[in-house]
């Protein structure tokens, strides 16, 4: 019968807040990131997030949500999945060897 509900069957659930684990991990990227970006301005605007909410996110004192983490991870070129995880590296290294990148091209340092 359409409309009619199967008895104990319940309608899957859409995940909404972090965990204290994801918190975490979504504070350290955002950090991270801030070190790229060079201000919390700049990182702000590519965010599309104000710089108060994003200074708070990253000082723990606002949580964040899924939906800023998915920002998070896009700037990042990251899967979500993994910046949630914890599977993530400074942003100043290589993601392959570690090594501290040049902050003009991005490129190794010959440190």
């Amino acid at each position: 019968m359409p409309g009619s509900k199967r008895p104990g069957k319940q309608p899957p659930t859409r995940v909404t807040s972090l965990t204290d684990g994801e918190r975490r991990r979504l504070r350290a990227s955002v950090k991270n990131l801030h070190l790229k970006w060079g201000t919390w301005a700049a990182l702000a605007s590519a965010l599309e997030v104000p710089k108060p909410t994003l200074m708070g996110i990253a000082y723990g004192t606002d949580y964040g949500s899924v939906e800023f983490a998915a920002k998070v991870a896009t700037i990042a070129g990251i899967p979500l999945r993994a910046l949630l995880d914890g599977r993530v590296g400074p942003a100043d290294r290589c993601p392959e060897c570690g090594q501290l990148l040049a902050e003009e091209d991005g490129g190794p340092t010959n440190t």
